[in-house]
């Protein structure tokens, strides 16, 4: 087995490569689902603390000061929330053939999945690892765009909450 191992080690070396860049790869997905952890709450804390000022106001005193302040609070939330929703929304796409996609392996009956294991060249096992980082970083990239637009509508649309809270506390 050892001397398999030595005639091999450029094959072992670049799959123990290939699983470092999968791990970071994942890891970069849990933290871009994480991010949405904090967005989701800050924009819900805002309309809930728009609609709070909104009840506790004299609504006979509304301006159209009030109203364009907390239109495009609404509208910016609401897309912040959307795109936040969009980012952690699974992606469960990947390649039919794979010995380590989730999808393609259930697939498969276990003594299906055994035989193609041990079928499995070295050869197979890299190229299998590449396709999985490939897709990953694609899933990654994905969800980062989408976590970026929630953070931009989610920070713009504090402009106009401030000025909707300010503006139903001064008619009050």
């Amino acid at each position: 087995m050892e001397n398999y191992y030595i005639e091999n080690k450029q094959y072992f070396e670049k799959i123990e490569f290939l699983k470092w860049v999968l791990e970071r790869n994942i890891n970069f997905i849990s933290t871009a689902d994480s991010k949405t952890g904090y967005l989701i709450p800050i924009n819900m804390a805002m309309l809930a603390g728009l609609a709070a000022a909104y009840t506790l106001s004299d609504k006979t005193q509304y301006t159209i000061v009030f109203l364009i302040f907390s239109i495009p609070t609404l509208i910016l939330s609401t897309l912040s929330i959307y795109c936040a929703a969009i980012s952690v929304w699974p992606r469960t796409s990947g390649p039919n053939d794979s010995l380590i996609f989730f999808a393609s392996i259930s697939n498969l009956k276990p003594i299906e999945y055994l035989q193609k294991i041990n079928d499995a060249r070295l050869d197979d096992l890299i190229n299998d690892l590449s396709r999985q980082i490939h897709r990953n970083a694609e899933i990654a990239k994905e969800k980062y765009k989408w976590v970026r637009k929630s953070v931009i509508y989610c920070f713009t649309s504090s402009i106009p909450w401030f000025a909707t809270i300010f503006t139903l506390i001064e008619i009050r």
